[in-house]
């Protein structure tokens, strides 16, 4: 008897949080999430080119930083008096 009450419980509250949770997301879906149609304000037009150019040099700058880390850490590895290691092309 226990475990059918809850049971039944846990169904009730399952769908109303169920239900109240799809509101909540249509209601954000249609206001929060929307996004600026770039189209028709040169304002908008303008800030999406600027962020833009500014992801594309924040990228190039983690590459180039990620490469400097690799050839940093090499060296370090390799030691202050360590030769350096022989090219392919050299041989």
């Amino acid at each position: 008897m226990v475990d059918w009450l809850m049971e039944q419980l846990t169904d009730w509250i399952t769908s109303g949080l169920t239900a109240s949770l799809d509101v909540l997301l249509a209601v954000m879906g249609g206001t929060l999430l929307l996004l600026p149609d770039v189209t028709r304000a040169a304002q908008v037009r303008a800030l999406n080119g600027q962020m833009v150019s500014i992801v594309n040099v924040c990228y190039v700058i983690a590459i180039v930083a990620g490469f400097a880390a690799l050839a940093i850490r090499r060296t370090a590895a390799r030691g202050p008096d360590a030769p350096a290691p022989a090219s392919a092309s050299a041989a």
